[in-house]
Protein backbone atom coordinates (compact mmCIF):
# COMPACT_ATOMS: atom_id res chain seq x y z
CA UNK A 1 0.00 0.00 0.00
CA UNK A 2 1.52 3.31 -1.08
CA UNK A 3 0.91 6.87 0.06
CA UNK A 4 -1.52 7.64 -2.77
CA UNK A 5 -3.67 4.63 -1.85
CA UNK A 6 -3.64 5.71 1.81
CA UNK A 7 -4.79 9.21 0.85
CA UNK A 8 -7.53 7.77 -1.33
CA UNK A 9 -8.96 5.51 1.38
CA UNK A 10 -8.69 8.19 4.07
CA UNK A 11 -10.59 10.59 1.79
CA UNK A 12 -13.28 7.96 1.17
CA UNK A 13 -13.66 7.49 4.92
CA UNK A 14 -13.59 11.21 5.54
CA UNK A 15 -10.87 10.88 8.15
CA UNK A 16 -7.13 11.21 8.66
CA UNK A 17 -4.36 9.59 10.69
CA UNK A 18 -4.96 10.10 14.40
CA UNK A 19 -1.67 10.83 16.17
CA UNK A 20 -3.28 10.22 19.57
CA UNK A 21 -3.88 6.59 18.54
CA UNK A 22 -0.37 6.18 17.15
CA UNK A 23 -1.60 5.79 13.57
CA UNK A 24 1.40 5.61 11.28
CA UNK A 25 0.71 3.45 8.23
CA UNK A 26 3.40 1.02 7.09
CA UNK A 27 4.32 1.58 3.43
CA UNK A 28 7.65 -0.25 2.98
CA UNK A 29 6.95 -3.54 1.19
CA UNK A 30 10.18 -5.13 2.42
CA UNK A 31 9.19 -4.57 6.05
CA UNK A 32 5.63 -5.73 5.36
CA UNK A 33 6.82 -8.96 3.74
CA UNK A 34 9.23 -9.66 6.61
CA UNK A 35 6.39 -9.40 9.14
CA UNK A 36 3.99 -11.50 7.08
CA UNK A 37 6.52 -14.27 6.43
CA UNK A 38 7.53 -14.39 10.11
CA UNK A 39 3.88 -14.72 11.12
CA UNK A 40 3.47 -17.54 8.60
CA UNK A 41 6.41 -19.39 10.18
CA UNK A 42 4.27 -20.22 13.24
CA UNK A 43 1.87 -22.29 11.06
CA UNK A 44 -1.07 -21.10 13.14
CA UNK A 45 -4.68 -21.77 12.19
CA UNK A 46 -5.94 -18.48 13.66
CA UNK A 47 -4.58 -14.96 13.60
CA UNK A 48 -5.28 -11.84 15.63
CA UNK A 49 -4.15 -8.48 14.31
CA UNK A 50 -4.18 -5.39 16.51
CA UNK A 51 -4.66 -2.08 14.72
CA UNK A 52 -5.12 -3.20 11.10
CA UNK A 53 -5.52 0.43 10.04
CA UNK A 54 -5.88 0.45 6.25
CA UNK A 55 -4.54 -3.05 5.72
CA UNK A 56 -0.81 -2.91 4.96
CA UNK A 57 -0.59 -6.30 6.69
CA UNK A 58 -4.23 -7.41 6.70
CA UNK A 59 -4.55 -7.75 2.95
CA UNK A 60 -1.73 -10.34 2.95
CA UNK A 61 -3.19 -12.89 5.37
CA UNK A 62 -5.62 -14.83 3.21
CA UNK A 63 -3.46 -15.08 0.05
CA UNK A 64 -0.50 -16.43 2.02
CA UNK A 65 -1.97 -19.36 3.92
CA UNK A 66 -5.28 -20.92 4.84
CA UNK A 67 -6.44 -19.50 8.15
CA UNK A 68 -9.56 -20.78 9.85
CA UNK A 69 -10.12 -17.50 11.66
CA UNK A 70 -8.87 -13.92 11.39
CA UNK A 71 -9.78 -11.46 14.16
CA UNK A 72 -9.07 -7.75 14.03
CA UNK A 73 -8.91 -5.51 17.10
CA UNK A 74 -9.34 -1.88 16.05
CA UNK A 75 -10.01 1.06 18.36
CA UNK A 76 -10.70 3.60 15.61
CA UNK A 77 -14.41 3.43 14.70
CA UNK A 78 -13.83 4.55 11.08
CA UNK A 79 -11.27 1.82 10.45
CA UNK A 80 -13.35 -0.76 12.34
CA UNK A 81 -16.28 0.03 10.06
CA UNK A 82 -14.02 -0.21 7.01
CA UNK A 83 -13.10 -3.82 7.87
CA UNK A 84 -16.58 -4.80 8.97
CA UNK A 85 -17.78 -3.76 5.52
CA UNK A 86 -15.26 -6.22 4.09
CA UNK A 87 -16.80 -8.99 6.24
CA UNK A 88 -13.90 -9.35 8.66
CA UNK A 89 -14.47 -10.27 12.30
CA UNK A 90 -13.74 -6.97 14.02
CA UNK A 91 -13.62 -6.13 17.71
CA UNK A 92 -13.89 -2.38 18.16
CA UNK A 93 -11.89 -2.20 21.35
CA UNK A 94 -8.73 -1.20 23.16
CA UNK A 95 -6.38 -4.20 22.92
CA UNK A 96 -5.28 -3.69 26.54
CA UNK A 97 -8.88 -3.91 27.75
CA UNK A 98 -10.19 -6.53 25.36
CA UNK A 99 -11.07 -9.84 27.02
CA UNK A 100 -8.30 -12.14 25.81
CA UNK A 101 -10.05 -15.19 27.26
CA UNK A 102 -12.17 -15.00 24.10
CA UNK A 103 -9.27 -16.61 22.22
CA UNK A 104 -10.57 -20.13 21.71
CA UNK A 105 -7.31 -21.89 20.89
CA UNK A 106 -4.37 -19.76 21.98
CA UNK A 107 -1.78 -22.41 21.16
CA UNK A 108 -2.92 -22.28 17.51
CA UNK A 109 -3.20 -18.47 17.33
CA UNK A 110 -0.54 -15.98 16.26
CA UNK A 111 -0.73 -12.32 17.25
CA UNK A 112 0.55 -9.71 14.80
CA UNK A 113 0.62 -5.95 15.07
CA UNK A 114 2.21 -2.74 13.98
CA UNK A 115 1.60 -1.63 17.55
CA UNK A 116 0.66 1.82 18.75
CA UNK A 117 3.86 2.52 20.67
CA UNK A 118 2.07 3.62 23.83
CA UNK A 119 0.66 0.12 24.44
CA UNK A 120 3.56 -2.04 23.23
CA UNK A 121 5.32 -2.86 26.49
CA UNK A 122 2.06 -3.36 28.39
CA UNK A 123 0.78 -5.77 25.76
CA UNK A 124 3.89 -7.96 26.03
CA UNK A 125 3.59 -8.06 29.83
CA UNK A 126 -0.12 -8.91 29.62
CA UNK A 127 0.36 -11.71 27.08
CA UNK A 128 3.17 -13.10 29.23
CA UNK A 129 0.56 -13.61 31.97
CA UNK A 130 -1.75 -15.80 29.88
CA UNK A 131 -2.09 -19.32 31.35
CA UNK A 132 -2.15 -20.73 27.81
CA UNK A 133 0.38 -18.78 25.72
CA UNK A 134 -0.22 -17.86 22.12
CA UNK A 135 1.54 -19.82 19.39
CA UNK A 136 3.64 -16.74 18.76
CA UNK A 137 3.70 -12.99 18.37
CA UNK A 138 5.19 -10.73 15.70
CA UNK A 139 5.14 -7.17 16.99
CA UNK A 140 6.45 -3.76 15.95
CA UNK A 141 8.00 -1.59 18.66
CA UNK A 142 9.75 1.69 19.07
CA UNK A 143 13.36 0.60 18.62
CA UNK A 144 14.36 1.66 22.12
CA UNK A 145 11.57 -0.46 23.63
CA UNK A 146 12.64 -3.46 21.53
CA UNK A 147 16.18 -3.02 22.81
CA UNK A 148 14.92 -2.95 26.40
CA UNK A 149 13.13 -6.26 25.75
CA UNK A 150 16.23 -7.97 24.34
CA UNK A 151 18.92 -6.38 26.52
CA UNK A 152 21.17 -8.78 28.44
CA UNK A 153 21.36 -8.85 32.22
CA UNK A 154 24.24 -6.84 33.59
CA UNK A 155 23.40 -3.92 31.33
CA UNK A 156 22.05 -0.93 33.26
CA UNK A 157 18.97 -0.92 30.97
CA UNK A 158 18.05 -4.48 31.97
CA UNK A 159 14.75 -4.25 33.82
CA UNK A 160 11.37 -5.73 34.60
CA UNK A 161 10.28 -5.79 30.94
CA UNK A 162 13.35 -7.82 29.94
CA UNK A 163 12.99 -10.30 32.81
CA UNK A 164 9.32 -11.03 32.07
CA UNK A 165 9.79 -11.17 28.30
CA UNK A 166 12.87 -13.38 28.40
CA UNK A 167 11.39 -15.71 31.01
CA UNK A 168 8.37 -16.67 28.94
CA UNK A 169 9.49 -16.11 25.33
CA UNK A 170 12.34 -16.80 22.95
CA UNK A 171 12.77 -13.47 21.22
CA UNK A 172 14.47 -12.60 17.95
CA UNK A 173 14.81 -9.50 15.82
CA UNK A 174 12.95 -9.69 12.50
CA UNK A 175 13.71 -6.34 10.86
CA UNK A 176 14.29 -2.67 11.59
CA UNK A 177 12.13 0.09 10.12
CA UNK A 178 13.03 3.73 9.61
CA UNK A 179 10.79 6.76 9.89
CA UNK A 180 10.40 6.81 6.09
CA UNK A 181 8.87 3.33 6.09
CA UNK A 182 5.64 4.85 7.47
CA UNK A 183 3.13 7.45 6.45
CA UNK A 184 2.92 9.86 8.09
CA UNK A 185 6.50 9.29 9.29
CA UNK A 186 6.88 9.00 13.08
CA UNK A 187 9.72 10.77 14.88
CA UNK A 188 11.27 7.53 16.09
CA UNK A 189 12.78 4.36 14.61
CA UNK A 190 11.08 0.97 14.86
CA UNK A 191 11.98 -2.69 15.22
CA UNK A 192 9.97 -5.86 14.68
CA UNK A 193 10.45 -8.70 17.17
CA UNK A 194 9.23 -12.28 17.02
CA UNK A 195 8.17 -14.09 20.22
CA UNK A 196 8.02 -17.87 20.56
CA UNK A 197 6.70 -19.26 23.87
CA UNK A 198 9.17 -21.21 25.97
CA UNK A 199 8.87 -23.42 29.03
CA UNK A 200 9.56 -21.97 32.45
CA UNK A 201 9.31 -23.21 36.02
CA UNK A 202 6.83 -20.48 36.86
CA UNK A 203 3.27 -21.64 37.51
CA UNK A 204 1.81 -18.50 39.05
CA UNK A 205 2.73 -15.90 36.44
CA UNK A 206 0.93 -13.01 38.12
CA UNK A 207 2.73 -13.64 41.38
CA UNK A 208 6.05 -13.78 39.54
CA UNK A 209 5.24 -10.44 37.87
CA UNK A 210 4.57 -8.92 41.27
CA UNK A 211 7.89 -10.29 42.53
CA UNK A 212 9.86 -8.86 39.60
CA UNK A 213 8.12 -5.48 39.95
CA UNK A 214 9.13 -5.51 43.61
CA UNK A 215 12.72 -6.37 42.66
CA UNK A 216 12.92 -3.36 40.34
CA UNK A 217 10.88 -0.98 42.51
CA UNK A 218 14.08 1.01 43.08
CA UNK A 219 16.34 -0.09 40.21
CA UNK A 220 19.55 1.53 41.51
CA UNK A 221 19.23 0.20 45.06
CA UNK A 222 20.49 -3.16 46.20
CA UNK A 223 18.09 -5.93 45.25
CA UNK A 224 17.88 -7.15 48.84
CA UNK A 225 16.77 -3.66 49.94
CA UNK A 226 13.83 -3.83 47.57
CA UNK A 227 12.86 -7.36 48.62
CA UNK A 228 13.04 -6.75 52.37
CA UNK A 229 9.87 -4.65 52.21
CA UNK A 230 7.94 -7.93 51.84
CA UNK A 231 10.35 -10.61 53.09
CA UNK A 232 12.18 -11.05 56.38
CA UNK A 233 15.80 -9.95 56.12
CA UNK A 234 17.28 -12.98 57.89
CA UNK A 235 15.52 -15.35 55.47
CA UNK A 236 16.72 -13.35 52.51
CA UNK A 237 20.29 -13.52 53.78
CA UNK A 238 20.09 -17.32 54.10
CA UNK A 239 18.60 -17.54 50.62
CA UNK A 240 21.31 -15.29 49.20
CA UNK A 241 23.95 -17.52 50.74
CA UNK A 242 22.32 -20.66 49.31
CA UNK A 243 22.19 -19.12 45.83
CA UNK A 244 25.68 -17.63 46.17
CA UNK A 245 24.46 -14.08 45.64
CA UNK A 246 26.37 -11.10 46.98
CA UNK A 247 24.25 -8.85 49.19
CA UNK A 248 25.43 -5.87 47.16
CA UNK A 249 23.93 -7.23 43.90
CA UNK A 250 21.67 -4.77 42.04
CA UNK A 251 18.41 -5.75 40.28
CA UNK A 252 19.88 -5.52 36.76
CA UNK A 253 22.73 -7.92 37.60
CA UNK A 254 20.62 -11.10 37.92
CA UNK A 255 19.68 -13.20 34.91
CA UNK A 256 16.07 -14.25 34.17
CA UNK A 257 17.01 -17.78 35.30
CA UNK A 258 18.30 -16.42 38.61
CA UNK A 259 15.09 -14.46 39.10
CA UNK A 260 13.10 -17.65 38.59
CA UNK A 261 15.24 -19.50 41.16
CA UNK A 262 15.02 -16.66 43.65
CA UNK A 263 11.25 -16.37 43.24
CA UNK A 264 10.63 -20.11 43.59
CA UNK A 265 12.66 -20.25 46.79
CA UNK A 266 10.69 -17.35 48.31
CA UNK A 267 7.44 -19.31 47.91
CA UNK A 268 8.35 -21.24 51.05
CA UNK A 269 8.54 -18.04 53.08
CA UNK A 270 5.73 -17.41 55.55
CA UNK A 271 5.32 -13.85 54.26
CA UNK A 272 3.36 -14.06 51.02
CA UNK A 273 3.32 -11.68 48.09
CA UNK A 274 0.64 -10.75 45.59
Amino acid sequence: MNRDQIHQILNQLGTQADKSLGQNFLVNEKVIQAIVLEAHRFSATSLIEIGPGLGALTNHWLPLWSLEKISLIELDSDFAGYWKAKNFLVYEADALRWSWNQVESAKNTVLVSNLPYQIAASLVIDRSQDPQPLAGMVLMFQKEVAQRIQVSFGDSNFGMLAVISQTFWKIKKVIDASQNDFYPPPKIRSRVLSFTPQQSQIENRQRFLHFVKLAFSHPRKKLISNLKSEFEMDRLQVLYADLKLAEAVRPHQLSPAQYQSLFLRTLSFSTSIG
